[in-house]
């Protein structure tokens, strides 16, 4: 599967992590292989709030922001239930693309 970068997002709220650190939610609204409406990005805003709160030992440390890129779903290489987003610093920079389990 080819890599499918984010070229525009939204800004859903922020998040305050258990060590006070405050993380930007977005959800990507393209990509380089599609297109999501912003009413679709808003409905991830409680699924990504809740998956970055229960899974913190996955975001890496320097994180300031956690886009979605993809909704909650299963894939070949991960059967867990989970939200792919990518982790980028304060400058922007891509630092990971991580899994977020959702447990349903």
């Amino acid at each position: 599967m080819s890599f499918n970068k984010i070229l525009a997002k939204k800004v859903l709220g922020h998040v305050s992590t258990s060590g006070g650190k405050s993380l930007v939610l977005s959800a990507a609204t393209k990509t380089s292989l599609w297109f999501r409406p912003d009413g679709a990005a808003d409905a991830i805003k409680a699924p990504l709030e809740a998956a970055v709160a229960a899974n913190e030992s996955a975001i890496p440390g320097n994180t300031a922001e956690v886009i979605a890129r993809e909704g909650n779903h299963t894939s070949e290489a991960d059967s867990r239930s989970h939200i792919t987003a990518v982790c980028v610093d304060d400058s922007g920079n891509f630092i990971r693309t991580v899994h977020l389990p959702t447990g349903k």
